[in-house]
């Protein structure tokens, strides 16, 4: 990086770090400024970032981002779609996100599961509340088995944006009791998904039900070491799709990372009061509701009712 001199050297890197401050370390690959300068693979494809919200889009509306929080908002004239949708992708809302190994999210989708699995006349459960929440396990879903691929996570994000429903919050009481129940389902999914494994044999297991443990439902250190593994092996594949691509664009990536990486950004005052967003949102039913039905679901239910919603070719007819 001969054209920099040392103090514009540093400028940039502490410039670049703080940039990328607030995304989940393993979340993307380590960045230096070498590599932006240099438009090396590592900073020019990120493969579980949409093609538009590149790292120009991201480090050019770095301070677009941090005028919000971080925080994704549902008004449109508040905050643009896209960079809604880079707070959604890049992990930096952590109450607004496609991954399970947060309590809240991991807590939101067992509720989810479980007012899916009841009749929608056992709870006032909307259509529409519905549509949402299976979305949202959709989204859940590619995020973990197939994190190169966007359309569930693109639709729920506009989903979100255009509407009233927001995930499920909790008191020191309810996450005191959400955090027993989920002790609790993860020594019965370990039952319930052994019981499926020896009907149903390896093979067809794996190509039915696995897909499920450690995502959307508990699973064993083994079954989730397997999703992760999976989902490298997906975003190998698809970084290589995505270089291609840009090597066939023929664009000038290096003046746009670097000039992108030279928008200026200020910085957060945490001195001030929490920002609120999203006062109308709604949950999809009412907590009571929901926390009895994560309550009294039983796993048997919930995973027929998933392989209905999320059926293979060799799923029809199953009686497992």
């Amino acid at each position: 990086m001969a054209k920099f001199t040392q103090q514009e050297q540093s400028d940039l890197k502490a410039l670049l770090q703080r940039k990328l401050r607030g995304i989940p370390a393993d979340h993307l690959p380590y960045l230096r400024l070498s590599d932006i300068v240099n438009q090396t693979p590592t900073a020019l494809t990120l493969p579980n970032i949409p093609r538009d919200l590149q790292l120009p889009f991201f480090l050019a509306h770095r301070d677009t981002i941090d005028t919000c929080r971080g925080l994704a908002i549902k008004d449109a004239a508040t905050q643009h779609i896209d960079v809604t949708r880079a707070i959604f992708f890049y992990r930096l809302d952590a109450a607004h996100q496609f991954q399970r190994y947060h309590d809240s999210h991991r807590w939101n989708i067992a509720i989810f599961l479980a007012l899916l699995t009841f009749p929608s006349t056992v709870y006032r459960v909307s259509m529409a509340a519905r549509r949402f929440m299976a979305t949202y396990l959709a989204a859940v879903l590619e995020h973990h088995n197939n994190p190169a691929a966007f359309d569930m996570r693109e639709e729920f994000v506009r989903l979100w944006k255009g509407g009233n429903y927001d995930f499920f919050t909790f008191g020191a009481s309810q996450k005191k009791l959400l955090k027993c129940e989920m002790k609790r389902l993860h020594k019965e999914w370990e039952k319930e998904l052994g019981r499926v494994e020896v009907e149903l044999g390896r093979e067809a297991y794996e190509a039915r039900v696995a897909r499920f443990a450690g995502v959307l439902v508990p699973a064993g250190e083994t079954q989730r070491a397997q999703r992760r593994q999976e989902a490298v092996v997906s975003m190998e594949v698809a970084a290589a799709d995505v270089m291609q691509g840009i090597e066939m664009e023929n664009e000038k990536w290096e003046n746009k990372l670097l000039a992108a990486l030279k928008v200026p950004v200020g910085e957060v005052d945490t001195e001030k009061e929490k920002l609120k967003v999203n006062l109308d949102a709604v949950p999809v039913t009412r907590k009571s509701d929901a926390l009895w039905a994560v309550q009294h679901c039983e796993p048997r239910d919930i995973l027929r009712n998933l392989r209905e919603m999320f059926p293979v070719e060799r799923d029809v007819a199953s009686p497992v």
